[in-house]
């Protein structure tokens, strides 16, 4: 089943710096296709697929499909039960699945089931059905840890040793086992529902372990070995056991959630221990969520279902765990399906999100995010449109707001463009009306710069203020509506923009951007009025102005321009409503990159550049990061909401971006704003494997002795031609971004993109042998390119064959033969006492006077005298075109032909079906001379005896020529021409149709000779039929013109009425 891919990034409900970044898990249910949700095994196979194993049934997942195999009690090849405990795959490929009925086995080749069951009376079978727990040990024996004991099942001797495990409370009763664990010393541990034990595997002998939770023995559910020797075992109820590689009781330590020394652990009971690539240790509880040891700070860290996230984990009851070939964890939970968290960061989320939370008082607004800055105490200025300002402090994870109304009016406006620190360690503050500054000595807003103040106040509300910006000089610079300002020397300086420009376009738009080179010129971005880009030399204070031409004179689109950006080689860098422009360095004219180039849209609205060159863009459709590899290709990596680098129903917001001093990236978005280390989002380099997983014909899946992805042959007949292939690369990041490409050696010379799409048809394959070819790329454009194929071969129909063609060709060499022999028997009767040269001549003149004849007789017959000399060009034409096949039909067709023509010209009377085979070559030669451009069917629905019906010779023949020379030959569509047989009213009618132009256009087309040669024909048809049935029949004859619901002509019908 297809489905979207449902996970969104995390978005964090608390507007805060969290100190650890959550894990973000994204949820699978049965809407997705899982088969329940109820899930107790989980298991990544040698290929790479992820198996789940639940209450009701088992599922196969590609990261874009689910495949479910059920329990059906009518097939023994099917799965033997659906609840499925414990799933295992053996060195050679073969997957054992414990469940409440049986082991049982399945050949992923064969796709086929196996199942070994307890046998009453049999000790060479189970001890019992019900297989809780699969373990392999180094001698390839299969161990199985059931309700009622233990098996040993030695594959190579197909023989089954059980153990009874003893109950140390009542040896009456059974002692289920629940987990097993071979540790690196070789020892088999045993979990029960009575306690723990080593099982002595030479002796066959169990021994208890003496741990105990309060003093009671206790039931262990999981057991696991991590990569130092260290055994966990979780008992139900009594916590965690961490028993050291020395096996020392007096080192063991117990992590429970109720006691006060556990290191954060919260469970109580754990189902399944697991270590992760990274070393990090999940525990996954009955009932509180998830755990995740970091052995080196040896501290747990919590995840549990939140109601008001949803994107954390779907339900605190888990048990399955799995990891991945990328390292992606998978977690099943006993209620609400399966859950997957990309573990790349080692439990870390890339990008953090922050946005306003109901449930917390005093905290970021919930607002477009306008400015974001990080001053030298560590604090985070951030501005809004339109609720003013809030500053975090990391240290201790507060926010204080400030806005017109809590500022007593010196805030003049909630709508913030931008801040700046000074020297003294003051926020100057760039407001639409004003610009302000925050004394941290007074710790309060303060307008009172100097007396100037008013005056430029003044002009400041002339318009609206754009940017602020500090030069390496630290002098303050703002752009607005009435230009462009300096702060320097307690003074302010005022100049126009461009001396030259109107007015009105002599202003610079809302957060217009102004940045400085590595020369110490300032470039200003002008945003919708009067497009372009300023720079300004600080010296000679002039400008230059990059006018952004309609024509592009300059490769500079005439578009908003949203930030400026330099790279460390001195490129200038655009971001605008039409992409992604650049400058090079001591050059004039701008550069491109959009859509085309991989951008996943145009609307680019700020840039950043890391320390390694990298830009990364904030863009209406997430986040993109640009990388411009030496030889100057691009790669372009996006990551949106279903990576967490924007909320759910938010966009960013132009020229809204921030560098702290560690490297973090800030981009502001119309809901909050995201936070990420450009290092910390890594690319997956990971090529993914790829495999067939369904083959089709026409649509319905087809079964194979040997399944599809294991398939490198199939053969199939010419009629099985319509063939579809799904397959599925193997990559669970982000799989909506896995891209697919295929080709048909034979077929094609390049690679035919797909897109994300899975699945390719095939139709109209000729009789051959192809190789069809895929390849796939995962998330980030990383390509598996030696990826899978299958052959698949067609074979010919059985006309088509080499032998059937051979014989073919001496059949109608011998005709033409004996024919040839035949005329030189006779002329040599005849002309014995000529010369040879007049025996040639005499067997021309024979040869010419049979083209004659024959000629004479289709005349005779009222067919179209052309027919011969036309059917003989096309048989040329494929003779000279090399198309033997064609050449080979075509003249054992007019052979026939011929022959049935001397045949039928020698009588009065045939039978209807001598008649149909005539009109069956007859019609198969005009398709032929017509390219194939029509259909003709045959309908015999009341399975009449067409030999015992009796009509002239060639009475059809002629209503047949006319729908094809006059009807079906001058339309621009598909032709249709049917011959219908059926009895109505004690006669046979016999119906001849099409839906060619109609006799009224086809007069028009072919003159009055033609309707008049039509109407002689159709009189002496009549004619005929009436002599043949002594004139009983009243109208033996009806033409009716067709047309359609538009009243135009539509075809012609005709039907013959005679006795039956």
């Amino acid at each position: 089943m297809r489905f979207l891919y449902t996970s969104f990034a995390f978005i964090l409900s608390l507007s805060t710096f969290a100190q650890s970044p959550t894990v973000k898990f994204n949820h699978f249910t049965t809407d997705n296709g899982l088969v329940s949700n109820e899930i107790k095994s989980l298991f990544t196979d040698s290929e790479g697929f992820i198996w789940i194993g639940t209450r009701n049934g088992l599922s196969r997942f590609d990261g874009k499909n689910f495949k479910n195999y059920k329990h059906n009690p009518e097939d023994s090849l099917s799965i033997s039960n659906n609840y499925i405990w414990h799933i295992h795959e053996t060195a050679d490929g073969l997957l054992w699945f414990g469940t409440k009925n049986g082991l049982t086995v399945l050949n992923k080749k064969t796709n086929q089931f196996k199942t070994y069951y307890h046998q009453k009376n049999n000790s060479n079978s189970l001890i019992d059905n019900d297989i809780r727990e699969i373990l392999e040990d180094e001698n390839g024996i299969i161990w199985l840890g059931t309700k009622d004991g233990l098996t040993a099942f030695d594959r190579k001797k197909a023989q089954f040793t059980n153990y009874k495990t003893p109950n140390p409370q009542d040896a009456s009763k059974p002692n289920s086992i629940w987990a097993m664990c071979l540790d690196k010393n070789k020892t088999l541990w045993i979990g029960t529902a009575q306690g723990l034990f080593i099982f002595d595997r030479e002796k066959g002998d169990f021994l208890l372990q003496p741990y105990r939770y309060r003093g009671k023995d206790n039931a262990f559910i999981e057991l696991y070995e991590d990569k130092e020797g260290n055994l966990w075992a979780s008992s139900n109820g009594g916590g965690v056991y961490l028993i050291p590689p020395s096996r020392e009781r007096e080192k063991v330590r117990i992590f429970h959630a109720d006691s006060t020394d556990n290191q954060g652990f919260k469970g109580r009971a754990t189902n399944k221990i697991r270590q992760d690539k990274h070393g990090l240790i999940w525990f996954l509880n009955a009932e509180e969520g998830v755990s995740v040891y970091n052995p080196q700070n040896k501290r747990f860290t919590n995840y549990e279902k939140d109601a008001r996230n949803p994107y954390s984990l779907s339900n605190n009851s888990t048990g399955g765990f799995c990891e991945d070939r990328s390292g992606n964890i998978w977690i099943g939970t006993y209620q609400s399906g399966l859950n997957y968290s990309d573990n790349r960061q080692k439990g870390k989320a890339s990008f953090q999100l922050f946005q306003h939370s109901p449930f917390i008082p005093n905290q970021l607004p919930n607002q477009a995010i306008a400015a974001i800055f990080e001053d030298s105490e560590g604090l985070l200025w951030i501005g809004t449109y339109g609720k003013g300002i809030s500053v975090y402090n990391g240290n201790s994870q507060t926010y204080t707001n400030y806005t017109k109304e809590n500022t007593q009016g010196v805030l003049c406006t909630n709508l913030i463009a931008g801040f700046a620190e000074d020297s003294k360690g003051n926020i100057w503050v760039a407001t639409a009306h004003c610009v302000r500054y925050f004394d941290k000595k007074r710790e309060k807003f303060v307008s009172e710069v100097n007396s100037l103040i008013p005056q430029i106040e003044s002009e400041f509300f002339e318009g609206t203020l754009a940017s602020i910006y500090e030069d390496k000089e630290g002098v303050f610079y703002f752009g607005g509506n009435a230009g462009l300002f300096r702060w320097q020397n307690n003074s302010f300086k005022k100049w126009k923009v461009f001396k030259d420009l109107k007015e009105q376009e002599q202003k610079l738009d809302k957060n217009s951007p102004i940045i400085e080179d590595s020369n110490g010129l300032l470039w200003i971005g002008k945003g919708a009025i009067n497009r372009g880009i300023f720079s300004f030399d600080k010296k000679t204070e002039k400008f230059t102005h990059y006018l952004l031409e309609p024509d592009k004179t300059n490769g500079l689109a005439d578009e908003n321009i949203y930030n400026l950006a330099f790279d460390s080689q001195g490129t200038l860098w655009v971001a605008t409503s039409e992409g992604l422009y650049f400058k090079e360095k001591n050059q004039t004219k701008f550069s491109s990159i959009s859509e085309k180039d991989g951008l996943p849209t145009s609307m680019i609205y700020s840039i950043v550049i890391d320390k390694k060159d990298r830009l990364w863009l904030a863009t209406s459709a997430g986040i993109c990061k640009v990388s411009i590899r030496k030889n100057k290709n691009i790669r372009i990596n996006c990551y949106d909401v279903l990576d967490g680098a924007v909320g759910a129903d938010q966009t960013h917001v132009r020229n809204a971006h921030f560098v702290d001093k560690n490297g973090y990236i800030y981009f502001g978005g119309s809901k909050g704003f995201c936070k990420f280390h450009p290092d910390s989002v890594q690319e997956n380099n990971l090529a993914p494997a790829i495999f067939f997983t369904s083959f089709k014909l026409f649509e319905q899946e087809y079964r194979l002795d040997t399944a599809i992805m294991y398939k490198k042959h199939i053969t199939l007949t010419h009629e099985q031609n319509f063939l579809s292939f799904d397959f599925a690369a193997l990559n669970f990041i982000r799989p909506d971004k896995n891209q697919y490409a295929y080709k048909i050696d034979g077929l094609n010379k390049n690679w035919i993109p797909l897109g994300n799409k899975s699945t390719v048809s095939i139709a109209g394959l000729k009789p051959n042998t192809y190789t069809l070819k895929v390849k796939a790329s995962n998330n980030d454009g990383i390509w598996n390119e030696e990826g899978t194929s299958i052959s698949i071969t067609i074979l010919p129909p059985w006309w088509a064959t080499w032998w059937f063609i051979s014989l073919i060709i001496i059949t109608i060499s011998g005709t033409i033969y004996g024919i040839y022999q035949y005329r030189i028997k006779e002329i040599r009767k005849e002309e014995a006492y000529k010369k040879e040269k007049e025996k040639m001549k005499e067997a021309y003149s024979v040869l010419q006077n049979d083209f004659q004849e024959v000629n004479q007789r289709l005349h005779s017959a009222r067919i179209d005298t052309h027919f011969l000399a036309n059917c003989m060009i096309m048989i040329n034409n494929y003779i000279n075109k090399g198309d033997a096949q064609e050449a080979t039909e075509a003249m054992n067709d007019l052979n026939r032909l011929y022959r049935l023509l001397l045949y039928h010209s020698g009588k009065k009377i045939i039978s209807l079906k001598e008649e149909c085979d005539f009109l069956e070559v007859y019609v198969r030669m005009n398709q032929r001379r017509f390219d194939n451009s029509f259909d003709y069917d045959v309908i015999n629905k009341e399975n009449i005896d067409l030999e015992s019906v009796e009509i002239p010779p060639l009475l059809l023949q002629p209503f047949v020529e006319n729908s094809i020379l006059h009807g079906l030959r001058n339309i621009n569509k598909r032709g249709k021409l049917a011959l219908e047989i059926f009895s109505r009213n004690e006669l046979l009618h016999i119906l001849v149709e099409d839906n060619g132009i109609g006799r009224q256009k086809a007069g028009e087309l072919n003159g009055k000779f033609h309707h008049k040669r039509q109407s002689v024909g159709l009189a002496l048809t009549e004619k005929r039929i009436r002599d043949l049935f002594d004139n009983e029949l009243v109208s033996p004859l009806e033409i009716t013109d067709l047309v359609d619901e538009q009243g135009k002509p539509a075809g012609t019908r005709v039907v013959l009425k005679i006795p039956y």
